[in-house]
């Protein structure tokens, strides 16, 4: 129901070709730009993804998403 309301928010990605990064990776980030209603603070998450033979990586999100 959150996801639904968007109220002029939005939100925005960024994704850098491995030809241009520095890594010779993709890179990408996004974040999330709406109103969380009064609710979403509540259910605040960090989820830790340590994938075998890769970089560990970090994302804060909420359950659901």
């Amino acid at each position: 129901m959150v996801d639904m309301y968007r109220g002029g928010f939005g939100c925005s990605s960024l994704l850098i070709e491995p030809s241009r990064s520095a890594t010779g990776g993709p890179l990408f980030g996004r974040n999330l730009d709406f109103y969380g209603r009064g609710i979403l603070h509540k259910y605040s998450l960090v989820a830790v993804y340590r994938p075998d033979g890769k970089h560990a990586f970090a994302a804060v999100t909420f359950p659901g998403c």
